[in-house]
């Protein structure tokens, strides 16, 4: 499927907007957008990295155009992967490729 698959725009905005100060998730969980810290541990030097990332509640919105070869995957089929893909994957920077567990 992603051999016949192409983004065509070149930026995707989404609904929401960043804070004027950062709120993390322990702060304040309700707010539209917040920043999420996670703890991650570096496999090849066996040391502890903090990371930091823009997060969004549930509800946001982005939209985009997608193209690809409908002989091979249909309207349907693509709708699904699509939302298989954010549901189980995760969408965007930071998204995981190789463990198959990602939180961003």
């Amino acid at each position: 499927m992603a051999s016949t698959l192409q983004v065509q725009d070149r930026r995707i905005y989404t609904d929401r907007y960043l804070p004027e100060e950062p709120i993390r998730a322990s702060e304040d969980i309700e707010q539209e957008v917040y920043t999420f810290m996670s703890v991650v541990k570096n496999i090849a030097t066996r040391g502890h990295n903090i990371r930091y990332r823009v997060a969004a509640a549930a509800g946001w919105r982005c939209s985009f155009t997608l193209l690809w070869d409908k002989t091979i995957i249909s309207r349907q089929e693509m709708e699904t992967v699509a939302i298989d893909a954010g549901k189980l994957v995760g969408l965007a920077d930071g998204r995981s490729l190789a463990t198959g567990a990602s939180r961003f």
